[in-house]
């Protein structure tokens, strides 16, 4: 009994906690974010391709390793040369195979050899050892390019995430105001033309509940696709999600110049620097290679089996017309690739000014437009009383709302543009995604 009681304890305790999970319908960006990134395949996709090149970084690194292998043939001859040297290699040769009928008509033997041969590199021209820094680069430049695709992903999901916010807030506004205009067409009595003021006031409330309704129908379009878009990159979004309040002032990134920099640049200069491993591996082409070899090998035939074993050094020195310019290509390529990566840096030096400039100004423009919704609300509530009583007609009404209406897309155009600054400064900051993950309370 003790146990059954402890086992239905057990499994109320986990249908509690799922229930929990199930009923939870608020994300902060920070735990929509943790979706995305651990469903993202485009990210598993760079994290394999940094698997691989690591894998190739260390294969190329033993290039100095010794080569082992096994070499085993078996023979039927019947060539006076190869018979002979067969006879030889048993080391069982005898007098009557030195007559010439035996040395031209040997007839047909067969022979069994095995051997465990061993290359041992001494020296390869610098071609083997520049190579193993080339994939090396190149590993580092994969990591590089994985940091920014993070910082690509995290961009669009915080957009994303933003313009959802902002949307479902413009959304409770403007469907307020909405109300309201309907609500002040249903008491109108005079809607024909007889009377022009009455009949103006009613038309231009008209008009308004129009284009609020168009908007609202707008925005909610909107949503829909910015919601199915963040469902499918996050793949764990219950039915029902909501987005919660954004701390803005959480997101965005300092930028110090003369700080390090960003993944674009560093995977740019390591693919630069792999380049100018290529002229080093031409070189090594023209140069001489030296190396040392053995064998030990076992040799059976029809007389008897023998044993022997092989050391020495080689020296391989070819020439080829394939060869030629091929150092002068690679120096080119190799200069080509370093303006390419200064070329990107100014670039990015540019576009990191104009971002924060772009974005202190945007700053200062949400607190104008802060300062003049909360007059605007102070109006709209006087020109309700000042309707009520009579002393402003329906036309004059419908201007205020359709003046508050143009400051809710104010800001709702400029939260947008913030959204897409901040993005645009996540992928060129300087600061390192796990370093942010820290200071934003999520770690990437």
């Amino acid at each position: 009994m003790k146990y059954l009681i402890a086992a239905i304890l057990l499994l109320s305790h986990f249908g509690a906690e799922k229930g929990f999970s199930q009923s939870k319908t608020e994300f902060t960006f920070d735990e929509v974010w943790k979706m995305v990134e651990k469903n993202s395949p485009s990210l598993q996709s760079y994290q394999a391709q940094v698997d691989s090149l690591s894998s190739a970084k260390d294969r190329a690194a033993r290039h100095w390793s010794p080569r082992l292998f096994v070499d085993a043939r078996t023979m039927s001859t019947n060539d006076p040369t190869q018979a002979f040297m067969t006879i030889l290699s048993q080391r069982q040769v005898q007098n009557t195979d030195f007559n010439p009928t035996t040395l031209n008509e040997p007839g047909t033997i067969s022979s069994q050899r095995g051997a465990l041969v061993l290359d041992l590199p001494i020296y390869e021209g610098g071609g083997k050892q520049a190579q193993a820094g080339a994939v090396s680069d190149l590993a580092g430049a994969a990591k590089e390019d994985r940091e920014n695709h993070v910082r690509e992903l995290k961009a669009k999901v915080i957009q994303i995430y933003s313009s959802l916010l902002t949307l479902s807030e413009q959304q409770v506004v403007v469907s307020g105001l909405y109300q309201e205009v309907d609500r002040y067409l249903s008491q109108y009595q005079l809607r024909r033309a007889e009377n022009p003021v009455a009949y103006s006031g009613y038309l231009g409330l008209q008009s308004l509940k129009n284009r609020l309704h168009s908007g609202l129908e707008t925005m909610k379009s909107q949503e829909a696709m910015l919601r199915s878009a963040l469902e499918t990159l996050a793949s764990e979004l219950p039915a029902g999600w909501k987005v919660t309040n954004l701390d803005r002032e959480k997101y965005e990134v300092k930028i110090d110049p003369s700080s390090s920099r960003t993944p674009i640049e560093k995977s740019a200069e390591l693919r630069a620097r792999a380049a100018r491993q290529q002229v080093d591996i031409e070189k090594s082409q023209w140069l001489p290679k030296v190396g040392a070899f053995g064998e030990v090998y076992s040799f059976k035939g029809d007389r008897a089996t023998s044993q022997g074993s092989t050391v020495g050094l080689y020296l391989q020195w070819g020439f080829s017309g394939q060869l030629i310019g091929g150092v002068d290509q690679a120096k080119k390529a190799a200069l080509a690739a370093e303006y390419q990566t200064q070329a990107m840096g100014q670039k990015l030096r540019i576009e990191t000014q104009m971002a924060e400039k772009s974005l202190a100004v945007i700053k200062q423009n949400l607190t104008t437009i802060e300062a003049s919704l909360k007059l605007m609300q102070e109006q709209v509530i006087l020109m309700r009383k000042l309707y009520q009583s009579g002393a402003v007609n329906g036309l004059q009404l419908a201007e205020v709302f359709n003046r508050h209406f143009e400051m809710i897309n104010q800001k709702s155009e400029l939260q947008k543009q913030w959204s897409e600054t901040i993005s645009q400064l996540i992928i060129l900051s300087t600061e390192s995604e796990s370093e942010e993950g820290v200071r934003n309370g999520s770690k990437s």
